[in-house]
Formats: structure tokens, C-alpha cells, sequence
């Protein structure tokens, strides 16, 4: 088979219409089992409506336990000697930067699809949850704006344990406080709140990690994310630059022994892929960015990190992303994270592909549902529902969940066939198909195999993790696999359904932990592919919640390396590339398949 020229933009990430409009249920009403127009949510008692008018407090000193302040700003109802409930939002962001939601959330812009989306305005809607009888608190992290503190060296820096823990414990102490914190917030938002939830302080009451992002509970694929150096550098998006004062001394030069930092530095910088890319190549050069540089130098040398979530007791709702772009890439976590959670009372919500809109305005009904009953006891029926509420795509419909994955769920198998086919039987007697990948600054083109299956006779409810299994043969000691889900519409239209990818060194896998449906992949150094060999990869997919309509078919896109002319990798969204020739051959039989979770019969539309 002949490799096809691959085009990222041709894969629509996001749906053409949805509505995030909830659709609000009665007690009583049938909850499982169908599909809703928007967000459903069973409303025993309407949330509280606007009633308060609000004042801020700036640059409020915070005192730590070691002594270092924090500028706080203090967002509160204009109702003295009344006490309320605290809502913490706690980012990297710049709390400052933060009260542009107050002009901008007219304005809302969607990722992707939208003329200047910021990722930094991520800190929620202050005045909606202030008008409903909260307090929000926005800090900056120590080292950050007004904040005292040595320069930051980590995002663990930037969203201490300790700090946010202090926080919590004096917003519970002042004189507008009822005594009840929660949190709020997608992505370094919602870091702050995984990172402080194994050890929660005592008067913390409730978590809302809307988009979920936490690198020590996410599975592990070895790639090297260019995202991450654009979202530090303003060159992810419209994003900001980071408002940190001063970065400090990278961790690793002080972890790691003198010998060891030299060879690891040379080991990089002579590394193909890192020599001829001249930004990465710069990052060590000139050691500016302490987060960059580790996060390079660990990159052959990654380490397991605990990540604590089997401590935590505290109500947690996990959001997450359906996969798709730059969102898709960062917040996979969610997933892991919400089986893992101790606590009593958690909740899941898989949303709409991508990204939040920017500012954050979205879902605050379902954030304010989750507070207003851990914070103010208010029976309103949201912990009467179904736990895992799910985005489906392919539809564009809302639906319950009892359980993730579904309990119903059966993994079924697509097997790759020569001429671009996908069937239930494996084929063993083929010629492999071969994908050559010439190096970038060569030629920018890039290839994929196509395996398509045939037209979906019913509509067929896909909800679930996934992966791939490949047996291929590579002539390089290394590779970059990645692979895409599509649903081909009678027309030729491609939507994305779920994505995954692997650094082919660092193949092994937890042979404990792993299933065919959700390879674990150890952090270990990366072991050389041996070429020439055949090999086989299991690569996980972020798990998916699709329903197929009748007359579609699903199509496996196979590569191994980015689009760099497409729109999100022009935003900077895109896999560190291998900067060499790579030619690999694709081997048919029963080792080279598509895993998907498979449903009953879908419900009507």
C-alpha cells in the first residue's frame, strides 16, 4: 500500500453545533438510557439567583507558614456582617490578568475556532459566583506578581501543596467566612486542586477540577509535547506570556550529579531531534525557562511519580475534554484520575472536544450546583444523579452514566487489512504496508496509512478506552507513532473520535497494570527499537464517547509525526518531531488491531 499525503485540517476537532444549555430534569424523570439536547441535570431545588452585588478587595496579605505573603484579591457580596462560603481559584496565571473575565465574558472565545483564545484566562467567572453568595479568592503564587517568595524553579512551585493548604485555612478564619472552602478551575486551576487533595486541609470542602490537569497521574507515552514551551512563551495560541517575575535555577542542576547534568546535557544536545530544532536547542543553550530544561533533560530519563489520588476522600467532580487538539493532549488525566478517587461523593464530566472558551465562563451552573450543596447543604439533586455525565460526539447529544467505562461495555477488535481496510478477522498472509517518513527539514510532507472499515449498517454507541495494537518493523532505533480515530461521513467528512501516541522506545509496558483495551506504559529509560526486527506496540488512545451514525464508517489514521502546516501546530500545538529518515512496514495478522468500547444498541436520537 501506498502511504497517503496527510493533511491535519482535514480532521474537523470540533463538533459543528452543541448546545451547553442544561437541561434541567424533575425528580422522577428517567435519567439513563437517553440522550438530552444539552447537559442534563436533575434539579430538585433552583440554584440561587443573582442577588448580590460585589466588591473586591486588592492585594490582600496573606501570611504563610514560613513567613512569605501572598497578594490575595478578595472578591466579595457587598453584604456586611453576613457570612458566606469561600471559592479558591488558585493558577499561574496572574491573578490580576484574572479580572478581565469581568469585560470579556461577553465575549467568549471558543478554542480553535475563534480569533483570540488565551488559555491563561482560565480563573472562572468571579462576579456569577459572587452574586450567588459566595467569596472568591484569586492568589498569586509565591514569586509571582505582588507575591513574595523566591523565584519559582517548577510548577510544583507555582502550585505548593503548603501554600494552597495556608490559603485555605486562613480564607475559613476571616470574618466573611462561614468556614466552608471549595476550589475551581481548568488546568493550572485544576492542578492546585489535585496537587493539595491527597493531604486536604480541614476546611476544605469540595473540588472542581473542571479541565483536568495533573502530568503525575497521566499516562505515560514518552512523547515530547511542543505545546508546553509555547504555553510558558506565549506561543501556544493567544496565550500570555507567564507572568512570573523570574524563573529560578533548574531543579535537575542541582538534583543531578555534575558528571551526570554534563552527560545528559550532551546526550540532548546532540540528539537529532533536538540539534535541529533550534528553538528546543536554545531552551538548554541558554537555560532561561527552569520548567523546559527539566522537563528536556527527563525526557530520556523519566521517573515514576506518585501521584496520591487513591488518599482522597474529598468531593471531587473530575472534568475532562473529549480528545481533540491541544486540550486533548494535556487534560487525558481526568479519566485516569476519577476511578482512582476515594472519596464518597465524586462526579465525572467528559465535555465537548478541546478546549474551554476563553475566558472561562462555561458550566458555572454545574459548578455552582456542586458547591452550593457541599458549601451551603442545599439538597438540589446533584448527587441524586447518575455519576458520569458524557458529551457524545458523532451526535452532538448528552447522556447519564452509572459507571466509567459504561458496565456494559464490550471491547471489540478492528484488525488492519491491505488495502486500507478494517475488519473483525485478522488477515495473516499479506505483504506489510510500508510508511516512509522523509526527515521535516527534507521535506515537510507528511504520510499516513489509512485503514477504513465499512459502513456502520446501525448506529453503534463507541464509549469507552481504546487502543492500538501494531506489529511493524522500523529501520531506525526509534519512532514516533501516532495514531487517529476518525468518523468518515457518507460525504468524505473525517471528525475526530480519539487520538493516542507513543515514543516506540519506551514500548514497555506494565504487564501488571495493562489491558488490550488500556495499555500502561512504565517510566523507564527508553530501550533502542532493534531494526530491522519485527516489534509490537500497544498505544493507548484517550478514551472516547462517540456514537457512529448509521451509514458511517471509522477510519485509523497512522503516521509518525505531526502536520507542522496545520492550524494548531502553526499555534504551536505539535509532537517534537524525529528529525530523520524513518521508513517502517506495517505487519498484517493478529497483532495489529484497533481496540474500541463497544455499547448495546444506541439510544434514540
Amino acid at each position: 500500500m501506498t502511504a497517503d499525503v496527510y493533511h491535519a485540517d482535514q480532521v474537523r476537532i470540533t463538533p459543528k453545533s452543541y448546545s451547553l444549555e442544561p437541561v434541567k430534569l424533575p425528580p422522577g424523570a428517567a435519567l439513563t438510557g437517553r440522550l438530552f439536547d444539552g447537559p442534563p441535570a436533575l434539579v430538585k431545588a433552583e440554584a440561587a439567583a443573582a442577588t448580590y452585588r460585589m466588591k473586591v478587595e486588592k492585594n490582600v496579605r496573606v501570611a504563610l507558614r514560613d513567613g512569605v505573603h501572598l497578594a490575595v484579591d478578595v472578591y466579595l457580596p457587598d453584604a456586611p456582617g453576613e457570612k458566606f462560603p469561600c471559592l479558591l481559584a488558585w493558577g499561574m496565571w496572574g491573578k490580576d490578568n484574572q479580572e478581565t473575565v469581568l469585560w470579556l465574558k461577553q465575549y467568549p472565545q471558543p478554542y480553535y475556532d475563534s480569533p483570540w483564545w488565551d488559555g491563561g484566562l482560565e480563573g472562572g467567572d468571579i462576579e456569577y459566583f459572587v452574586s450567588r453568595g459566595y467569596v472568591y479568592v484569586i492568589p498569586d503564587p509565591r514569586g509571582e506578581g505582588e507575591s513574595e517568595g523566591d523565584p519559582p524553579r517548577s510548577l510544583v512551585d507555582l502550585h505548593r501543596p503548603d501554600d494552597i493548604y495556608d490559603v485555605i485555612e486562613w480564607a475559613a478564619r476571616q470574618p466573611w467566612s462561614t468556614g466552608k472552602v471549595g476550589m475551581v478551575g481548568p488546568s493550572s486551576y485544576s492542578f492546585s486542586q489535585f496537587i493539595v487533595a491527597p493531604n486536604a486541609p480541614p476546611h476544605l470542602a469540595a473540588l472542581f477540577p473542571i479541565g483536568s490537569f495533573y502530568p503525575p497521574a497521566d499516562p505515560f507515552t514518552g512523547m515530547i509535547d511542543a505545546a508546553l514551551y509555547g504555553i510558558f512563551h506565549g506561543g501556544h495560541i493567544h496565550d500570555s506570556t507567564h507572568p512570573v517575575r523570574q524563573w529560578g535555577r533548574p531543579l535537575s542542576f542541582d538534583a543531578l550529579p555534575k558528571e551526570e547534568l554534563a552527560r545528559r546535557m550532551k546526550e540532548m544536545l546532540e540528539h537529532p531531534d533536538i540539534r535541529y530544532h533550534a528553538k528546543f536547542r536554545s531552551s538548554l543553550v541558554y537555560p532561561r525557562e527552569p520548567v523546559m530544561v527539566d522537563y528536556l533533560l527527563s525526557a530520556f530519563h523519566p521517573e515514576p511519580i506518585p501521584d496520591g489520588l487513591d488518599r482522597v476522600t474529598v468531593p471531587f467532580y473530575v472534568g475532562v475534554p473529549a480528545p481533540g487538539g491541544g486540550g486533548g493532549r494535556i487534560y487525558w488525566v481526568g479519566y485516569e484520575a476519577y476511578n482512582k478517587l476515594r472519596s464518597k461523593a465524586k462526579k465525572f464530566l467528559d465535555f465537548i472536544p478541546g478546549e474551554f472558551a476563553r475566558p472561562v465562563v462555561e458550566f458555572q451552573y454545574e459548578t455552582l450546583r456542586w458547591h452550593d450543596h457541599f458549601l451551603k447543604g442545599v439538597d438540589n439533586g446533584i448527587t441524586d444523579e447518575p455519576p458520569v455525565k458524557l458529551f457524545v460526539g458523532g451526535v452532538n447529544k448528552w447522556k447519564f452514566e452509572t459507571e466509567w467505562p459504561p458496565a456494559a461495555t464490550r471491547y471489540t477488535r478492528l484488525y488492519l487489512h491491505p488495502g486500507k481496510q478494517l475488519y473483525p478477522l485478522p488477515e495473516s498472509h499479506a505483504r506489510p504496508d510500508t510508511l516512509h517518513q522523509p526527515m521535516l527539514l527534507k521535506d515537510p510532507t507528511v504520510y499516513a496509512l489509512a485503514y477504513t472499515s465499512p459502513r456502520y449498517e446501525r448506529a453503534t454507541q463507541i464509549i469507552g478506552p481504546a487502543a492500538l495494537h501494531l506489529e511493524a518493523t522500523i529501520d531506525q532505533d526509534d519512532v514516533n507513532w501516532l495514531a487517529q480515530v476518525v468518523d468518515v461521513a457518507p460525504d468524505g467528512t473525517q471528525q475526530l473520535m480519539t487520538e493516542g501516541w507513543l515514543r516506540a522506545g519506551f514500548r514497555a509496558l506494565d504487564e501488571r497494570a495493562s489491558k488490550p483495551e488500556a495499555p500502561v506504559h512504565l517510566r523507564q529509560a527508553p530501550v533502542p527499537v532493534p531494526v530491522g526486527e519485527r516489534v509490537r506496540y500497544a498505544i493507548n488512545l484517550m478514551p472516547t464517547s462517540w456514537i457512529v451514525p448509521a451509514g458511517h464508517a471509522v477510519r485509523l489514521l497512522l503516521r509518525t509525526q505531526d502536520d507542522l502546516f496545520g492550524r494548531l501546530a502553526v499555534a504551536g500545538v505539535y509532537f517534537l518531531p524525529r528529525m530523520v529518515d524513518v521508513s517502517a512496514d506495517v505487519h498484517f495478522g493478529p497483532d495489529s488491531y484497533l481496540v474500541l468500547a463497544t455499547q448495546p444498541e444506541a439510544p434514540a436520537l
